[in-house]
C-alpha cells in the first residue's frame, strides 16, 4: 500500500510518482498491482491509466459517498419535509421550518 501526499495536482506530478512506483516494482522483480484505489482526480487517473494501463482504478469510497450525499441531499429533504407536512420559510436568510396545520 502507498499514500502519496502532493502540494499540487499537475499530471507530471502524478505521472513521477507512479513512474518511480512503476521502477522500485521492476527493481524488486514483484507483480506490478492489480487494483489502483484513488481520489477523483482527472489528472491522476490520466497518468495512472498512463503508468500502468493494465491496471483497474476504483474511486475511493469517501468520495463516492460525498458525491451521493452532495447530489441526494436537497432532494431526500425536499421530501422529508414534504412528507411530514413542513414548508421553507426563508426569512432573514435563515432556514425554518413551521408546521403546516398549526
Amino acid at each position: 500500500m502507498v499514500s502519496v501526499f502532493l502540494t499540487g495536482e499537475k499530471e507530471e506530478n502524478y505521472d513521477i510518482i507512479f513512474s518511480n512506483l512503476k521502477i522500485l516494482y521492476d527493481f524488486w522483480k514483484l507483480l506490478y498491482p492489480v487494483t489502483f484505489i484513488t481520489d477523483s482526480y482527472k489528472t491522476e487517473i490520466k497518468a495512472l491509466k498512463k503508468i500502468f494501463p493494465e491496471a483497474n482504478h476504483i474511486l475511493y469510497i469517501f468520495y463516492i459517498n460525498n458525491n451521493i450525499l452532495v447530489k441526494l441531499k436537497p432532494k431526500i429533504k425536499i421530501k422529508y419535509n414534504r412528507e411530514n407536512g413542513l414548508t421553507n420559510n426563508n426569512n432573514n436568510n435563515k432556514e425554518e421550518f413551521i408546521q403546516l396545520n398549526s
